[in-house]
């Protein structure tokens, strides 16, 4: 991914921060950064850029990059050689090569602080773990779950990927996760009601599809005649 436009921080939160790239993206992917109780920060599906490293400096000392999901490779493998980090990427089998150096999610990593568990196990298709911190309350998933409209059916706060809403992640309905922040790979952060919010979200998933189908096309119009400039994924 092409790393000339500046990175733009869309929200902090105690223990860090999330980001996008600017400009418009279609997408609107954001990277998070989490920083432990020994001061090590932990970059989630980063995103790099002008500005990030200026960004990040205040927080403490980079040791980990995580990739949450495989379709999120993203800029990680070089913001974690810049950094002296290690990569941490979900098993299974990869589509692409894996990078160099990588070390496979599993459910504890031996010197990570986090909690990790498979979303969506499909090789070569869909390989995702969600990130599971639960001294601080804050639950990470890449893709499964986010908050934009074109996930959204009425006024839900969380939406289920339109894929998935058929058979919701049974991962995501583990009773201990109790989330008191959501942070997402496309979307603002769910900061109150979080715990809720995805389990409303997750219940409602197939009953809401045909109104997500059909509330899709008419949200996007309204997106494009709001901002008609080209945007680009993630």
């Amino acid at each position: 991914m092409a790393a000339t436009l500046p990175v733009a921080v869309t929200h902090r939160f105690p223990r860090g921060i999330s980001w996008t790239r600017g400009g418009p993206a279609l997408l609107e992917c954001r990277s998070h950064a989490l920083v432990d109780d020994d001061g090590g920060v932990w970059l989630v599906d980063p995103i790099d850029g002008p500005g990030l490293d200026a960004e990040l400096a205040p927080l403490g000392r980079v040791v980990g990059v995580i990739v949450l999901l495989d379709r999120h490779l993203r800029d990680a493998p070089a913001v974690a050689r810049r950094h002296g980090a290690r990569l941490l990427v979900p098993p299974g089998r990869w589509r692409r090569a894996v990078p160099d150096g990588a070390e496979p999610i599993r459910e504890q990593v031996v010197g990570c602080p986090f909690h990790f568990a498979p979303v969506v196990e499909r090789d070569r298709q869909w390989l995702e773990q969600l990130l599971w911190w639960p001294q601080q309350g804050v639950l990470v998933v890449a893709e499964a779950v986010a908050t934009l409209d074109a996930y959204r059916a009425s006024a839900e706060a969380i939406g289920v990927h339109p894929l998935l809403r058929v058979r919701p992640p049974v991962a995501l309905r583990d009773a201990r996760l109790r989330p008191t922040l959501l942070l997402v790979g496309h979307g603002d952060p769910v900061e109150r009601d979080a715990t809720p919010s995805l389990l409303r979200a997750l219940t409602r998933a197939r009953r809401d599809l045909p109104l997500l189908f059909v509330a899709l096309p008419r949200l996007l119009l309204a997106r494009r005649r709001a901002d008609p400039r080209p945007r680009s994924g993630c």
